[in-house]
């Protein structure tokens, strides 16, 4: 991971890996100046991501955006540099809402910014 990030994006589900790469950058001390979760199927999962900081002593400070663009079992399908295939169900989803809602999230261009790839695993998945 980079030195110094403006915003790290991590599609969501239930919500707990972005807890725990919030909690992970606590512990390592890494330099990231926004969280920015997205959901991929409509629900409002910082209930629980709040409870999982509160167990590590950390404030919740990040944005969390929900998508309810698909139903959590429609695949979609999309490529990072033409060649890297993400996750039908998750990654593609939360990539896809971040490309179309940059401005509105407040990312500018000329920010740094990741997107976290969670696992491509639809090798696994049946269609």
């Amino acid at each position: 991971m980079p030195e110094y990030i403006d915003n790290l994006i991590v599609p969501c589900g239930s919500g707990i890996t972005l807890a725990g790469i919030i909690v992970g950058c606590h512990i390592f001390n890494k330099k990231v100046k926004r969280f920015i979760g997205i959901q991929i199927s409509g629900y409002d999962r910082t209930k629980e991501i709040n409870e999982i900081l509160k167990r590590f002593d950390i404030k919740p400070n990040y944005k969390f955006c929900i998508n309810d663009t698909y139903k959590y079992s429609k695949k979609v399908n999309a490529t990072v540099a033409s060649t890297i295939e993400l996750n039908k169900v998750y990654e593609a989803k939360a990539y896809e809402y971040f490309l179309k809602n940059k401005e509105r999230i407040g990312i500018k261009e000329t920010e740094k910014s990741l997107f976290w790839v969670v696992a491509n695993n639809n090798e696994f998945m049946s269609n």
